[in-house]
């Protein structure tokens, strides 16, 4: 980790509203203590989804992998929708805010469709406060709660949480007691009122009956006698997956871009970063571990209780903060500008070029802009788009400013919007960078289910936890890199890699990834032809899941080269009124991917049968080795667009540049 938490610099001591000083380090535990708890409570659900879908709901295996990926995509997609708010319309600590309490609904959604089967259905969360007769109890219930005698007096008072089967009858005079609440009790209760006296307040008894209904009985062996879920049952848990992923997207990156906001110097903004990250990974691997074992090895319930805990902690730290924070304006969407030069590039399209230099083109209010790209007159490339820049007589006005927005942008306009056409087929080559991890990630998932997990007497590996290989060789693997790679690299090339460099590294080692998951997978089949283990649903193959390891190692190691080279490429190429946006860039990736992997798999399912429901029966070494196929032709497509792209900001074309290298 670079830097510390020690700087006491202006940043600590600018920037005031109504008199009070703003923003510097004093608001960083807010903002990552925040994250801490956010990301938590969004991996806490997020990681084991697919899991929950199979056991809970009844979902086919490979269908709950499809509605990960989708659900996993938007998850990515949203930041840069939360982003473009945050630029546009609110601030930042408006948009988290907002979305924090947002994704706080999804957890207890969640809750409520934990109902045990059967006719019994819990209530978590929601206090009962009950005052019963003694006698009435004991004679009413079958079978009585307290079957090893009576407990004396006249009557009993207590505040019960609804959730676990116990009744304490060892006082003589008061009882605590917690109890499931049965249709059975349910009907003796109303019928107790009538008779007995009974005065009880419970918060949403009334929807018991329909909480008994969120989820579908557990299948028996036979998958033909699964009860299907009912649109009631999909409606609720598709609401509570909406609520949570878009909390994620509204507080994840716009917290990072708040969070820098707070400094003015690029060194601390830096720092921040670093930190920022490591909290992010760091709660990503406890979420997709410590909670992940709470869910699959004591229950869901106390699993999604505990990330709706973290959320409200997170919400907490991150309000506490308020009177600290630094709040900046929204400067309106530029994304507008851009749209503009299309506009008006279209409409002056029968317009002659211009011939007589910079005095035809329109650079603003003030005139030629000292971050002008280029040269003084419009750059060459792309020179139709040059005709929105020049000028026409009514579109400005006396004063010098645009009279017509949608016919008349400033060169500075033109010049970004070109940056981005340059820009965009290297972008490109990411998305198909990573749907093949975003398929692995699923099938990994599916491959872990039907292996041995145990590595302890007593101990097994959740599925849902496995993908945390990936994070913990992502989080480890920079600190290696730029401590003995990069300066290895520098010796015998005489200069440090590029961030393209980086990334056609990243591409390089998701190829392996992608070879050492094809030739474990053909060893986990071979096994389960050996064991006659292939028309078993879940079956457990007798290989051990640590052998999935090496694989998301790899990719872990490739993230920790492909990722970070993304988010500093774009950063540093994309135009200044599009810093903000250019950071989500790479969750924009992430998203996409994932929802092209679930359109490869349903592709892959329609013309194969290489992903049946039960995947002891398949081929799934065959989609392993398509993705390897993919992946050689993205490289080589990824190849030829970064040999024929130019920086544009050539100073910070090396790795030693820019803002993460800032120390």
């Amino acid at each position: 980790m670079d830097g510390s938490l020690s700087h006491h610099d202006h940043d600590s001591h600018t920037s005031s509203d109504f008199g009070r000083r703003r923003g510097g380090w004093i608001t960083f535990p807010f903002i990552t203590g925040a994250l801490a708890g956010l990301t938590l409570a969004a991996g806490g659900w997020l990681s084991n989804l697919i899991v929950y879908l199979i056991q809970e709901f009844n979902v086919k295996s490979i269908d709950a992998a499809q509605i990960s990926n989708v659900v996993t995509g938007f998850s990515f997609l949203s930041p840069v929708i939360g982003a473009i708010i945050a630029d546009s319309f609110f601030d930042s600590f408006s948009v988290i805010s907002i979305s924090s309490c947002i994704s706080l609904l999804g957890p207890d959604v969640l809750v409520d469709t934990l109902a045990p089967q059967g006719r019994m259905a819990l209530i978590p969360f929601y206090h009962i406060s009950v005052r019963l007769r003694r006698s009435t109890i004991l004679s009413t219930l079958d079978p009585p709660l307290c079957p090893h005698g009576f407990v004396s007096g006249n009557s009993i008072t207590s505040n019960f949480p609804v959730g676990h089967p116990s009744w304490d009858c060892s006082s003589p005079n008061s009882l605590n007691f917690e109890v499931l609440m049965t249709p059975n009790l349910v009907e003796h209760m109303s019928s107790l009122e009538q008779n007995d006296g009974i005065e009880y307040g419970i918060v949403l008894l009334a929807l018991t009956e329909t909480f008994n209904t969120l989820k579908p009985q557990p299948c028996v062996k036979e998958p033909e006698l699964c009860q299907p879920t009912s649109k009631l049952q999909h409606a609720i848990l598709y609401t509570a997956i909406a609520l949570a992923t878009i909390g994620v997207g509204g507080t994840r990156y716009t917290m990072a871009t708040m969070g820098a906001n707070q400094f003015e110097n690029r060194k601390n903004q830096a720092t921040f970063f670093n930190w920022f990250f490591f909290t992010l990974y760091t709660a990503t691997v406890v979420s997709f571990t410590a909670i992940v074992y709470v869910e699959d090895n004591v229950s869901w319930r106390l699993g999604f209780g505990l990330c709706a805990i973290a959320n409200l902690i997170g919400m907490v730290i991150f309000l506490c903060g308020a009177r600290f924070y630094r709040f900046d304006k929204p400067q309106g969407s530029p994304f507008v500008g851009l749209a503009r030069v299309v506009v008006a590039s279209a409409r002056k399209r029968n317009l002659q070029h211009s011939s007589g230099g910079s005095k035809d083109y329109y650079y603003g209010h003030g005139g030629v802009t000292d971050d002008l790209v280029g040269s003084a007159t419009p750059s060459s490339s792309f020179r139709f788009l040059n005709r929105a820049a020049q000028k026409i007589e009514g579109d400005i006005k006396p004063d010098g400013s645009i009279g017509k927005p949608w016919r008349q942008c400033t060169v500075q306009q033109v010049e970004d919007f070109k940056t981005l056409i340059r820009i965009l087929p290297v972008w490109s080559t990411t998305i198909f960078l990573g749907t093949p991890v975003a398929v692995q990630y699923s099938l990994t998932i599916l491959q872990a289910l039907t292996m041995d997990r145990q590595i302890a007497p007593h101990f097994n590996i959740p599925a849902g936890s496995i993908l945390v290989i990936v994070f913990i060789s992502t989080a480890i693997s920079p600190t290696v890199i730029d401590r003995f790679l990069w300066p290895t690299w520098q010796k015998l090339t005489g200069q440090f890699p590029t961030f393209l460099q980086r990334i056609g590294l990243g591409h390089v080692l998701n190829i392996l990834g992608m070879v050492v998951s094809a030739l474990v997978e053909s060893k986990r089949l071979k096994i389960a032809k050996t064991h006659h283990l292939q028309d078993q649903l879940g079956a457990i193959v007798p290989m051990l899941a640590l052998w999935l390891f090496p694989q998301l190692i790899l990719v872990g190691i490739g993230e920790a080269f492909h990722y970070p080279g993304q988010v500093a490429l774009f950063y540093q190429e994309f135009p200044v009124s599009l810093r903000s946006t250019s950071t989500t860039m790479a969750a924009l990736i992430i998203g996409i991917s994932f929802y092209l992997g679930t359109g490869v798999i349903n592709l892959i399912q329609k013309v194969t049968r290489w992903l049946p429901d039960n995947i002891n029966n398949g081929k799934l070494e065959n989609v392993y080795w398509m993705l390897v196929v993919v992946g050689v032709l993205n490289f080589g497509y990824y190849l030829v667009c970064a040999s024929l792209y130019k920086y544009q900001n050539v100073e910070g074309a090396d790795c030693n540049s820019g803002p993460d290298s800032e120390k």
